[in-house]
């Protein structure tokens, strides 16, 4: 889910494989279903620049992009295939402002296959190479202040594991930053704050266990542990509040979480008892 300044919309994307797999929102109330090419859509994002969205998803049978100019009509981009001649699945993608680009990940898991691509228009997409050969990066990160890419790679099922976190100022030539981490990475895991200079990342949390990671460069990464039990899968830094945001699947009352700095969090009860997956807002 994201938020485009410019039309004033909000725009969500699903996996349901039907036709009708976007929404828009001028209010985050009222939703409107949208027309869309067919495939599992992951993940979508806006360019100011080229006033378009961008959607990414992980449907082998079909191509895994698309494009709308206003959340409502949406265009099919081919994308890369495997070396059985199937989609690569992709389920994050971040529009990179200073570099002028999307940058999306996924992977099959298939070694040898592109697991990162990358487009300047949304219509025509590079397969970019890592500089390890894992393969399923989970999420894409971005900091326009510093001009910095992440993806983000591992672990396991919410014990410590070693997790891959790729880094890059071009989009194009990445350095692996390998880490040992209890957290999950999921598709909208990561956000950045400008005004703290620091990258967030939340994922699965047991009793004991650091769910937390934040770093000011992509590079040197700190644990933190939220003090809570929870399946995090999203993350949003409203500057306007000076709040990180985190939302959880499950069916608990407390399924949002608040901080400040990335280090220290609050529970939020939120009596809804739905599996939320995704946050974003306008500011």
């Amino acid at each position: 889910m994201c938020y485009s300044p410019t039309l004033g919309i909000y725009c969500a994307v699903a996996n349901g494989g039907t036709t009708t797999d976007a929404m828009t929102s001028a209010d985050g109330i009222t939703w409107t279903a949208q027309t869309t090419p067919l495939g599992a859509w992951q993940s979508v994002c806006w360019s100011p620049s080229l006033g378009l969205f961008c959607a990414v998803g992980n449907d082998i049978f079909h191509n895994m992009a698309m494009t709308s100019p206003d959340g409502a009509t949406w265009t099919s981009r081919s994308t890369p295939t495997t070396s059985n001649g199937r989609f690569i699945t992709f389920v994050s993608v971040k529009w990179a402002a200073a570099l002028g680009m999307f940058i999306a990940c996924g992977g099959t898991g298939t070694s040898g296959d592109t697991c990162l691509i990358t487009s300047s228009d949304g219509s025509t997409w590079t397969g970019q190479s890592l500089t390890t050969s894992q393969v399923g990066f989970k999420v894409v990160g971005w900091a326009d202040s510093i001009s910095t890419a992440i993806v983000l790679s591992g672990t396991g099922s919410g014990g410590a594991g070693t997790g891959v976190i790729q880094k890059s100022a071009t989009g194009l030539s990445w350095t692996p930053e390998n880490i040992t981490t209890d957290v999950v990475f999921r598709n909208d895991c990561v956000d950045w704050s400008p005004s703290l200079t620091t990258f967030c990342v939340v994922g699965n949390c047991n009793t004991g266990t650091a769910g937390i990671l934040t770093s000011s460069d992509g590079a040197t990464w700190s644990q933190a542990n939220p003090g809570n039990n929870g399946s995090w899968l999203s993350v949003y830094r409203s500057e306007a509040l000076g709040l990180f945001v985190a939302v959880q699947t499950g069916s608990v009352t407390q399924q949002v979480m608040t901080s400040a700095d990335a280090v220290t969090w609050t529970l939020r009860t939120a009596n809804f008892g739905v599996a939320w997956a995704s946050i974003t807002g306008n500011g």
